[in-house]
């Protein structure tokens, strides 16, 4: 009895959930004008998520050294406080993270 009570309820559930025909996650089409926007607001995404990982990198090197600002996402690397290199963010001059010139592409 008890099975078959279990067996009813996933039934119940799967009915309800969405066959993802109506929802904004579906792949669109290469090439038409829904699949270049999505491409668009991904790099989007990565370069502001590179952007905000570089910059606590930052603040957590100034945190260990007495405030002082890196020269380069090197020393960042070698200071153990970012894994890699960003490919999507660069450092100014005074040790802020802004977008690489890919971003602008």
């Amino acid at each position: 009895m008890r099975i078959a009570a279990g067996f009813l309820v996933g039934v119940a559930l799967l009915a309800g959930c969405s066959s993802g025909d109506d929802d904004d996650t579906t792949a669109a089409p290469p090439g038409t004008e829904a699949h270049e926007s999505r491409i668009e607001e991904a790099s989007a995404t990565r370069c502001a998520t590179e952007v905000a990982t570089l910059q606590t990198a930052v603040e957590a090197y100034k945190a260990m050294n007495s405030g002082a600002i890196p020269a380069t996402e090197a020393e960042l690397v070698t200071a153990q406080v970012l894994v890699r290199e960003a490919e999507y963010a660069d450092l100014d001059a005074a040790g802020t993270a802004v977008p690489a010139p890919v971003c602008s592409e």
